[in-house]
């Protein structure tokens, strides 16, 4: 029997495209046009998969936009213009369409993005696919790579937040999306200014978003930079301790995973808010620890990374 998609998984899949086009494994792709950098990042949402039935129609379009400008955020860019391509179905109301439209235009406008084009057509599910095309700040490019032993471990904002608030509706199915995690499930919030106040600085080493969870964008870093971490579960910044989990493992969260020269953190603290979470360390030196993250084709999967508790 031939090998399925869901038994090879997503990471390896990742790792094949790039064997066959020779692309490195970012959250951009950057291209050099007369001189100038450019980075270009594309990301697909689904109605089965990506959109809980409380989500309206304007947050898909919100969504859509944040998702895609997370990856630019997550090499310290600034993102300039974004084109979608629209698969939806014939029978979805037009009034449907007009806050879909809307959600795209606001989070667009949000962040100074223009909305150049993009394509329209007719599918079974809602299918949303967004490109955003960017340039560096004024610093550098920050990469997956550049990670060194005695660097620290720092995140933004909290953790666990989408995972905790798809619970909480699950639960409760009129909840109030007012309510903070319920927030950040549906209208995720990129952290485009942060990542170019940490790429100007000079002190980030490596950065990249937490869109997989903790555990696959540690494991990200890991690959990337040929070392391993220690991290501190205790100061993993979540809203509540019954939280720690998704934090490890759920998908959504959009925060920004970095590593940072430890002679600079304290610089650092007074430009940007961040919590640190533990160091890096040679590469099999952490404790092993072998929770579960996201994986789009498998729902969720083991990963193979050092850590301690």
């Amino acid at each position: 029997m031939s090998e399925l998609l869901r038994d090879a998984g997503e990471r390896r899949l990742i790792e094949l495209v790039s064997s066959y086009f020779d692309c490195e494994e970012e959250d951009c792709a950057v291209v050099e046009i007369q001189g100038a950098q450019i980075l270009i990042s594309s990301d697909m949402l689904h109605q089965k998969t990506d959109f809980p039935a409380q989500m309206t129609p304007y947050q898909m379009g919100w969504s859509l936009v944040a998702v895609n400008l997370s990856d630019i955020a997550a090499m310290g860019a600034k993102p300039l213009y974004f084109l979608s391509a629209l698969g939806l179905p014939s029978d979805f109301e037009l009034e449907s369409f007009k806050e879909l439209i809307s959600g795209i235009e606001s989070c667009t406008s949000r962040f100074g993005v223009e909305v150049i084009g993009g394509d329209l057509d007719s599918h079974d599910e809602i299918t949303l696919t967004g490109t955003v095309i960017g340039t560096p700040g004024d610093g550098k490019i920050v990469r997956r790579s550049g990670a060194s032993i005695g660097d620290l471990v720092c995140v933004t904002g909290y953790l666990g937040s989408a995972g905790g608030g798809l619970r909480l509706l699950k639960e409760d199915e009129n909840l109030d999306q007012t309510n903070p995690l319920v927030k950040a499930l549906l209208e995720p919030f990129p952290r485009v200014e942060e990542g170019l106040i940490l790429s100007n600085s000079g002190y980030v080493t490596s950065m990249t978003d937490i869109s997989d969870g903790l555990l696959v964008s540690l494991s990200d870093l890991s690959r990337a930079s040929g070392i391993s971490f220690k991290i501190d579960e205790e100061k993993i910044p979540v809203y509540s301790d019954d939280l720690l989990e998704f934090a490890w493992s759920a998908g959504g969260d959009y925060e920004l995973l970095f590593t940072v020269r430890r002679e600079k953190i304290d610089e650092l603290e007074e430009l940007v808010d961040f919590t640190v979470i533990g160091s890096v360390v040679a590469k099999g030196a952490g404790d092993r620890l072998s929770p579960l993250g996201y994986d789009h084709f498998r729902g969720m999967r083991n990963s193979d990374f050092y850590a301690s508790k």
